[in-house]
C-alpha cells in the first residue's frame, strides 16, 4: 500500500505542474488594407465626336480604379510561457540545488558593491534555482517556449482615397455593326486600330451604328458611334470590290481553264481602294492577286496600278 502511494506521488509530481511564464511579448505592426471601390472602363476615340469618318478607327480604353486606402495600427500582446513537463525535474532539481548557493552569493556580491552587477544576470540565477528546486515548475527555456494572444487590438490609423488610372494593355475591344462582330487586342498602351470594312456587309443590311464594347474584370463599357454617310457608302463600295475579288479567286483555284485575267480591272479596283482610304486593304489585294498571275502579268498588273494612280 505504501508503495502504491509512493508511485502515485511520483506520478503526480512528473505528470503535475504548472507552465512557467515568461515576461508578455508584445508586438506593433503597421498594416494598409486597399479595397476597391469602384472600377470603370472609359472608351475614346480619335474622331473627337459621336460620327466616324476615317475608315480606320483608332480607339484606346483605360480603366479607372477608385480605392480606400486604412492605415492600421495592429498591436498583440502574448502569453510566452515553458511548458510543463515532469520527467525534466530528474534533472531540473539538481540543478536547482547546485545553482542556489551560486545564486545567493552572486547577490551577496551584488549588494555589497551596490548593484553593480546586471539584474539580468543575479535574477536570472535565482529563478533559475528557484524553479529548478519547485518539482511544480520547469526552468525557463527559450528554446521550447509556447506562445499564446492575450489581447489583440487594432487601431484606425488614417483612412483615405485612391484613384489609379491607367490603359487596358492586352483588354479585349468587340465592334459591332448589326450582325457583323470583330474582336480586337489592345496592346501595352490600350490602344487598336479597327479597320471598318470587315462589318460592310452590315452596313448593305441597313446598320447605322457602330458598337464598342470592353470588358474587364466584371465591368464592361459601351461607345455607340454613327457612321458618316460618305464613309458608308466607301465602305459598301470597298466591301463589293473585296467580295467580288475573294469570289473570283475561289472558282480559279477550282477551275482548270486558262481563263485570261483582266489586269486593268484589276488595276482600276486596287487604286479605287487606295482613294477611298482603304490603302491598306489595297495593298493586300494587290499582293493576293499578284500571287496568282504570271511572271509577264504581274509586270503589266504593277505598271497599271502605277497609271490608275496617276
Amino acid at each position: 500500500m505504501k508503495n502504491c502511494s509512493l508511485v502515485l506521488l511520483a506520478t503526480a509530481l512528473f505528470l503535475g505542474g504548472c507552465a512557467n511564464s515568461l515576461p508578455i511579448q508584445k508586438t506593433v505592426e503597421t498594416n494598409v488594407e486597399r479595397e476597391l471601390k469602384s472600377y470603370n472602363l472609359d472608351i475614346m476615340t480619335s474622331e473627337g465626336s459621336s460620327v466616324v469618318n476615317s475608315p480606320r478607327l483608332q480607339v484606346s480604353v483605360q480603366g479607372a480604379k477608385t480605392f480606400t486606402v486604412k492605415s492600421f495600427e495592429h498591436q498583440v500582446a502574448y502569453d510566452v510561457f515553458t511548458p510543463y513537463q515532469g520527467l525534466r525535474e530528474l534533472y531540473e532539481i539538481p540543478v536547482g540545488i547546485a545553482t542556489l548557493p551560486v545564486a545567493v552569493t552572486v547577490n551577496m556580491v551584488d549588494f555589497l558593491l551596490l548593484g553593480l552587477l546586471p539584474n539580468s544576470f543575479t535574477d536570472t540565477l535565482l529563478d533559475v534555482s528557484f524553479a529548478g528546486l519547485n518539482p511544480f515548475l520547469n526552468i525557463e527555456s527559450e528554446s521550447r517556449f509556447k506562445k499564446e494572444v492575450l489581447s489583440e487590438e487594432k487601431k484606425l490609423l488614417d483612412e483615405k482615397e485612391e484613384f489609379v488610372k491607367k490603359p487596358l494593355a492586352g483588354g479585349t475591344l468587340t465592334i459591332a455593326a448589326g450582325t457583323a462582330k470583330t474582336t480586337h487586342t489592345l496592346d501595352a498602351n490600350g490602344k487598336a486600330e479597327i479597320p471598318l470594312l470587315p462589318i460592310g456587309s452590315a452596313l448593305t443590311e441597313g446598320a447605322e451604328h457602330l458598337l464598342l464594347e470592353a470588358e474587364s474584370e466584371g465591368t464592361k463599357a459601351t461607345l455607340q458611334l454613327e457612321i458618316g454617310r460618305q464613309l458608308e457608302a466607301r465602305i459598301k463600295q470597298a466591301a463589293a470590290i473585296t467580295g467580288k475579288y475573294g469570289s473570283a479567286l475561289s472558282s480559279a483555284a477550282s477551275s482548270d481553264t486558262n481563263a485570261v485575267p483582266d489586269i486593268k480591272a484589276m488595276a482600276t479596283d486596287i487604286a479605287a481602294l487606295s482613294r477611298m482610304g482603304f490603302d491598306k486593304e489595297s495593298k493586300g489585294l494587290e499582293k493576293m492577286l499578284l500571287q496568282t498571275l504570271k511572271d509577264n502579268d504581274q509586270g503589266e498588273l504593277r505598271k497599271e496600278i502605277v497609271n490608275a494612280l496617276l
